[in-house]
């Protein structure tokens, strides 16, 4: 009786020793494996350099280039000098090309709106029915948002982005946003063939409206020239000096 007592206490002390030590033994080994899985899931994508990119992506457009680049894009020969730069040209643009994408959105919104309710409505139109005033609010509205874009359009085409003058021959050329939005167009005078016109009109810059003969009617802005003295050269009101400078 006694050998079997203490044979059943040493199984006793075994059992208790094997689930004492398991939890020591079996603990770290699922934690070591929890912590291997974790280079396995997928790369987390790093928002931060993305973010980065797309900042300097955008500041990029608004970035200003030197001359030599201007000249390039301009097609302007490296003899001609630069004396006047408008700080607003990328606005201009985005103003363009936001005037013309809104204008045919909404030219186009009209016209198969029209066409759906001329289809609807087919059948309940008469001969002898009157238009109804309110039927036709949507498209008073449309008409005077696309005048607006392209009154808009019409003044950034008058702005001069750049003007190069080549001192010996006494000529200037005009750099404009073209009627198509990134398309530009070039006017070519010369000295005392650009005239200052009367101040009217409703606009902010009434006082800086200019014309150039028999061409175009264009809007400069004084503190856009490298010196006072470019505008006044180009009236004619100062001779250029010898030195070309």
């Amino acid at each position: 009786m006694a050998l079997s007592i203490l044979s059943k206490l040493c199984k006793l002390s075994r059992i208790k020793s094997l689930f004492v030590i398991a939890p020591l033994r079996t603990k770290p080994q699922v934690f070591v494996r929890v912590f291997s899985m974790q280079p396995k899931c997928a790369p987390i994508l790093n928002t931060k350099k993305n973010n980065l990119v797309f900042h300097r992506t955008f500041f990029q457009f608004f970035k200003r280039p030197n001359i030599n680049t201007l000249k390039q894009i301009d097609g302007i020969p490296p003899e001609y000098i630069l004396i006047y730069r408008n700080a607003m040209d990328r606005y201009l643009l985005s103003a363009q090309i936001v005037s013309t994408v809104s204008a045919i959105i909404v030219c186009a919104v009209v016209f198969f709106y029209s066409q759906w309710e001329f289809e609807l409505n087919t059948q309940k139109w008469r001969m002898d029915d009157q238009p109804n005033p309110m039927e036709n609010e949507g498209f008073i509205y449309a008409t005077c948002f696309v005048t607006l874009c392209v009154l808009l359009h019409l003044i950034v085409t008058k702005m001069p982005i750049r003007i190069y003058n080549y001192p010996r021959r006494q000529k200037y050329v005009f750099i404009f946003y073209g009627i198509l939005p990134t398309t530009k167009k070039r006017v070519v005078c010369k000295v005392n063939e650009v005239i200052k016109l009367e101040e009217n009109g409703l606009l902010p810059w009434k006082d800086s409206r200019y014309e150039i003969v028999q061409k175009q009617n264009i809007i400069m802005l004084e503190h856009f020239f490298r010196k006072p003295s470019d505008l006044n050269i180009m009236l004619g009101y100062e001779k250029q000096a010898e030195d070309y400078d």
